[in-house]
Protein backbone atom coordinates (compact mmCIF):
# COMPACT_ATOMS: atom_id res chain seq x y z
CA UNK A 1 0.00 0.00 0.00
CA UNK A 2 0.98 3.65 -0.13
CA UNK A 3 -0.31 7.10 0.84
CA UNK A 4 -0.70 10.03 -1.60
CA UNK A 5 1.15 12.35 0.74
CA UNK A 6 2.65 14.59 -2.03
CA UNK A 7 -0.62 14.91 -3.99
CA UNK A 8 -1.09 18.56 -2.88
CA UNK A 9 2.29 19.32 -4.49
CA UNK A 10 1.08 17.91 -7.80
CA UNK A 11 -2.17 19.87 -7.46
CA UNK A 12 -0.31 23.14 -6.89
CA UNK A 13 1.68 22.46 -10.06
CA UNK A 14 -1.56 22.05 -12.01
CA UNK A 15 -1.09 18.30 -12.50
CA UNK A 16 -4.15 17.01 -10.65
CA UNK A 17 -5.74 15.84 -13.93
CA UNK A 18 -2.50 14.64 -15.53
CA UNK A 19 -2.52 11.01 -16.63
CA UNK A 20 0.44 10.07 -14.43
CA UNK A 21 -1.23 11.58 -11.35
CA UNK A 22 -4.62 10.02 -12.15
CA UNK A 23 -2.94 6.64 -12.57
CA UNK A 24 -1.28 7.07 -9.17
CA UNK A 25 -4.63 7.93 -7.56
CA UNK A 26 -6.23 4.83 -9.07
CA UNK A 27 -3.32 2.70 -7.90
CA UNK A 28 -3.78 4.08 -4.39
CA UNK A 29 -7.42 3.04 -4.30
CA UNK A 30 -6.60 -0.49 -5.47
CA UNK A 31 -3.53 -1.11 -3.32
CA UNK A 32 -4.91 0.42 -0.13
CA UNK A 33 -8.17 -1.48 -0.47
CA UNK A 34 -6.33 -4.75 -1.07
CA UNK A 35 -3.92 -4.12 1.81
CA UNK A 36 -6.71 -3.29 4.25
CA UNK A 37 -8.66 -6.38 3.23
CA UNK A 38 -5.60 -8.55 3.80
CA UNK A 39 -5.15 -6.85 7.16
CA UNK A 40 -8.77 -7.62 8.05
CA UNK A 41 -8.37 -11.27 7.11
CA UNK A 42 -5.14 -11.68 9.08
CA UNK A 43 -6.62 -9.98 12.14
CA UNK A 44 -9.66 -12.25 11.96
CA UNK A 45 -7.60 -15.38 11.39
CA UNK A 46 -5.45 -14.66 14.43
CA UNK A 47 -8.56 -14.98 16.62
CA UNK A 48 -10.50 -17.72 14.84
CA UNK A 49 -9.90 -21.04 13.18
CA UNK A 50 -9.61 -21.25 9.41
CA UNK A 51 -12.93 -22.79 8.35
CA UNK A 52 -15.17 -22.47 5.26
CA UNK A 53 -17.86 -20.97 7.47
CA UNK A 54 -15.47 -18.25 8.55
CA UNK A 55 -14.66 -17.29 4.95
CA UNK A 56 -18.33 -17.25 3.95
CA UNK A 57 -19.34 -15.21 6.97
CA UNK A 58 -16.49 -12.75 6.57
CA UNK A 59 -17.10 -12.36 2.84
CA UNK A 60 -20.78 -11.72 3.45
CA UNK A 61 -20.11 -9.11 6.11
CA UNK A 62 -17.53 -7.32 3.97
CA UNK A 63 -19.85 -7.31 0.95
CA UNK A 64 -22.70 -5.95 3.06
CA UNK A 65 -20.44 -3.26 4.52
CA UNK A 66 -19.16 -2.28 1.09
CA UNK A 67 -22.65 -2.14 -0.41
CA UNK A 68 -24.07 -0.05 2.43
CA UNK A 69 -21.21 2.44 2.41
CA UNK A 70 -20.41 2.67 -1.31
CA UNK A 71 -24.02 2.53 -2.53
CA UNK A 72 -26.11 3.89 0.32
CA UNK A 73 -23.89 6.67 1.61
CA UNK A 74 -23.57 8.56 -1.73
CA UNK A 75 -27.36 8.58 -2.11
CA UNK A 76 -27.89 9.91 1.39
CA UNK A 77 -25.08 12.41 0.88
CA UNK A 78 -26.53 13.63 -2.41
CA UNK A 79 -29.91 14.22 -0.76
CA UNK A 80 -28.31 15.93 2.22
CA UNK A 81 -26.02 18.24 0.23
CA UNK A 82 -28.86 19.15 -2.13
CA UNK A 83 -31.10 20.46 0.65
CA UNK A 84 -28.41 22.04 2.82
CA UNK A 85 -26.85 25.47 2.46
CA UNK A 86 -23.53 25.25 0.60
CA UNK A 87 -20.39 25.54 2.72
CA UNK A 88 -22.40 25.32 5.94
CA UNK A 89 -21.28 23.71 9.17
CA UNK A 90 -23.92 20.97 8.78
CA UNK A 91 -22.06 19.54 5.77
CA UNK A 92 -18.87 19.21 7.81
CA UNK A 93 -20.71 17.49 10.66
CA UNK A 94 -22.41 15.14 8.19
CA UNK A 95 -19.10 13.98 6.70
CA UNK A 96 -17.57 13.37 10.14
CA UNK A 97 -20.67 11.47 11.27
CA UNK A 98 -20.58 9.36 8.11
CA UNK A 99 -16.92 8.46 8.70
CA UNK A 100 -17.53 7.52 12.34
CA UNK A 101 -20.61 5.45 11.49
CA UNK A 102 -18.72 3.63 8.73
CA UNK A 103 -15.90 2.91 11.19
CA UNK A 104 -18.41 1.50 13.70
CA UNK A 105 -19.97 -0.58 10.94
CA UNK A 106 -16.55 -1.99 10.07
CA UNK A 107 -16.02 -2.96 13.71
CA UNK A 108 -19.40 -4.71 13.78
CA UNK A 109 -18.42 -6.54 10.59
CA UNK A 110 -15.33 -7.86 12.34
CA UNK A 111 -12.69 -5.77 10.54
CA UNK A 112 -10.58 -2.78 11.50
CA UNK A 113 -12.39 0.61 11.76
CA UNK A 114 -9.92 2.18 9.31
CA UNK A 115 -11.49 0.08 6.55
CA UNK A 116 -14.89 1.65 7.16
CA UNK A 117 -13.40 5.13 7.24
CA UNK A 118 -11.55 4.45 3.97
CA UNK A 119 -14.74 3.25 2.29
CA UNK A 120 -16.58 6.34 3.51
CA UNK A 121 -13.90 8.51 1.95
CA UNK A 122 -14.31 6.71 -1.37
CA UNK A 123 -18.08 7.06 -1.22
CA UNK A 124 -18.05 10.78 -0.45
CA UNK A 125 -15.13 11.77 -2.70
CA UNK A 126 -17.42 12.64 -5.62
CA UNK A 127 -19.73 14.77 -3.45
CA UNK A 128 -17.05 16.97 -1.89
CA UNK A 129 -15.62 19.56 -4.33
CA UNK A 130 -11.85 19.39 -4.62
CA UNK A 131 -11.35 23.13 -4.09
CA UNK A 132 -14.41 23.89 -1.96
CA UNK A 133 -14.72 25.15 1.58
CA UNK A 134 -15.81 21.75 2.87
CA UNK A 135 -12.69 20.05 1.47
CA UNK A 136 -10.51 22.72 3.08
CA UNK A 137 -12.22 22.21 6.45
CA UNK A 138 -11.80 18.45 6.27
CA UNK A 139 -8.13 18.70 5.30
CA UNK A 140 -7.46 21.21 8.05
CA UNK A 141 -9.18 19.03 10.66
CA UNK A 142 -7.25 15.99 9.53
CA UNK A 143 -3.88 17.75 9.46
CA UNK A 144 -4.38 19.78 12.64
CA UNK A 145 -6.27 17.29 14.82
CA UNK A 146 -6.55 13.67 13.71
CA UNK A 147 -3.06 13.12 12.30
CA UNK A 148 -1.25 14.70 15.30
CA UNK A 149 -3.27 12.57 17.75
CA UNK A 150 -2.63 9.50 15.63
CA UNK A 151 1.10 10.20 15.58
CA UNK A 152 1.03 10.91 19.31
CA UNK A 153 -0.51 7.53 20.02
CA UNK A 154 2.07 5.87 17.79
CA UNK A 155 4.93 7.75 19.42
CA UNK A 156 3.83 6.48 22.82
CA UNK A 157 4.16 2.91 21.52
CA UNK A 158 7.60 3.32 19.97
CA UNK A 159 10.63 2.69 22.17
CA UNK A 160 13.69 4.42 20.62
CA UNK A 161 15.98 2.52 22.99
CA UNK A 162 15.46 -0.55 20.81
CA UNK A 163 17.66 1.06 18.16
CA UNK A 164 20.46 1.29 20.77
CA UNK A 165 20.22 -2.22 22.15
CA UNK A 166 20.72 -4.22 18.99
CA UNK A 167 20.61 -4.43 15.23
CA UNK A 168 17.21 -6.09 14.87
CA UNK A 169 15.25 -2.86 14.40
CA UNK A 170 17.90 -1.46 12.05
CA UNK A 171 17.83 -4.62 9.93
CA UNK A 172 14.04 -4.51 9.73
CA UNK A 173 14.07 -0.80 8.85
CA UNK A 174 16.75 -1.24 6.21
CA UNK A 175 15.04 -4.24 4.64
CA UNK A 176 11.65 -2.50 4.57
CA UNK A 177 13.08 0.71 3.08
CA UNK A 178 14.99 -1.10 0.34
CA UNK A 179 12.07 -3.37 -0.47
CA UNK A 180 9.42 -0.66 -0.69
CA UNK A 181 11.61 1.70 -2.73
CA UNK A 182 12.57 -1.06 -5.15
CA UNK A 183 8.99 -2.33 -5.48
CA UNK A 184 7.46 1.10 -6.07
CA UNK A 185 10.21 2.02 -8.54
CA UNK A 186 9.60 -1.22 -10.44
CA UNK A 187 5.85 -0.51 -10.51
CA UNK A 188 6.42 3.04 -11.80
CA UNK A 189 8.87 1.78 -14.44
CA UNK A 190 6.45 -0.89 -15.69
CA UNK A 191 3.56 1.57 -15.75
CA UNK A 192 5.62 4.13 -17.67
CA UNK A 193 6.48 1.53 -20.30
CA UNK A 194 2.89 0.35 -20.64
CA UNK A 195 1.56 3.92 -20.96
CA UNK A 196 4.57 5.15 -22.98
CA UNK A 197 5.56 7.86 -20.52
CA UNK A 198 8.95 9.52 -20.32
CA UNK A 199 11.35 9.45 -17.36
CA UNK A 200 9.95 12.59 -15.70
CA UNK A 201 6.43 11.14 -15.60
CA UNK A 202 7.77 7.83 -14.36
CA UNK A 203 9.61 9.51 -11.51
CA UNK A 204 6.50 11.59 -10.76
CA UNK A 205 4.49 8.39 -10.30
CA UNK A 206 7.31 6.94 -8.23
CA UNK A 207 7.34 10.02 -5.98
CA UNK A 208 3.58 9.89 -5.51
CA UNK A 209 3.42 6.19 -4.65
CA UNK A 210 6.59 5.51 -2.65
CA UNK A 211 5.23 7.16 0.51
CA UNK A 212 4.26 4.82 3.34
CA UNK A 213 2.03 6.22 6.08
CA UNK A 214 -1.57 5.52 7.10
CA UNK A 215 -2.30 1.97 5.93
CA UNK A 216 1.24 0.77 6.63
CA UNK A 217 1.23 2.12 10.16
CA UNK A 218 -2.26 0.77 10.79
CA UNK A 219 -1.11 -2.70 9.76
CA UNK A 220 1.91 -2.49 12.06
CA UNK A 221 -0.20 -1.32 15.00
CA UNK A 222 -2.80 -4.03 14.49
CA UNK A 223 -0.09 -6.66 14.14
CA UNK A 224 1.56 -5.52 17.36
CA UNK A 225 -1.76 -5.48 19.24
CA UNK A 226 -2.49 -9.03 18.11
CA UNK A 227 0.97 -10.22 19.10
CA UNK A 228 2.00 -11.02 15.52
CA UNK A 229 4.75 -8.37 15.36
CA UNK A 230 7.33 -7.32 17.92
CA UNK A 231 8.69 -3.88 18.84
CA UNK A 232 11.56 -4.09 16.35
CA UNK A 233 9.09 -4.37 13.47
CA UNK A 234 7.03 -1.44 14.76
CA UNK A 235 10.13 0.72 15.16
CA UNK A 236 11.41 -0.34 11.76
CA UNK A 237 8.07 0.58 10.24
CA UNK A 238 8.23 4.07 11.73
CA UNK A 239 11.75 4.50 10.35
CA UNK A 240 10.58 3.36 6.90
CA UNK A 241 7.70 5.85 7.02
CA UNK A 242 10.14 8.64 7.86
CA UNK A 243 12.45 7.77 4.96
CA UNK A 244 9.74 7.36 2.33
CA UNK A 245 7.80 10.46 3.40
CA UNK A 246 10.94 12.52 2.88
CA UNK A 247 11.83 10.88 -0.44
CA UNK A 248 8.35 11.03 -1.99
CA UNK A 249 7.63 14.78 -1.70
CA UNK A 250 11.15 15.62 -2.88
CA UNK A 251 10.75 13.49 -6.02
CA UNK A 252 7.26 14.84 -6.66
CA UNK A 253 8.43 18.44 -6.38
CA UNK A 254 11.47 17.93 -8.59
CA UNK A 255 9.95 15.90 -11.41
CA UNK A 256 6.50 17.47 -11.14
CA UNK A 257 8.03 20.78 -12.19
CA UNK A 258 9.59 19.12 -15.23
CA UNK A 259 6.27 17.57 -16.23
CA UNK A 260 4.42 20.85 -15.71
CA UNK A 261 7.00 22.77 -17.76
CA UNK A 262 6.86 20.28 -20.61
CA UNK A 263 3.08 20.50 -20.99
Amino acid sequence: SHTLLPHPIASRLGLAKHRAVVASVGATILTDTAALLVLAMIAKLSRNALTPRFFLQQAGLLLALGWLVLKGLPRVGYWFFRDMDPDGAAEFVFVLAAVFLAAVGASLAGVEPIIGAFLAGLALSQLVPEHGVLRSRLEFTGHALFIPFFLLSVGMLVDPRIFLTGWAAWRVAGFMCVTVVAAKYAAATLSARLFRMDRAKKMLMFGLTVNQAAATLAAALVGRRLGLLDDSVLNGTVMMILVTCVLGPWLTQRFGRRVATAR
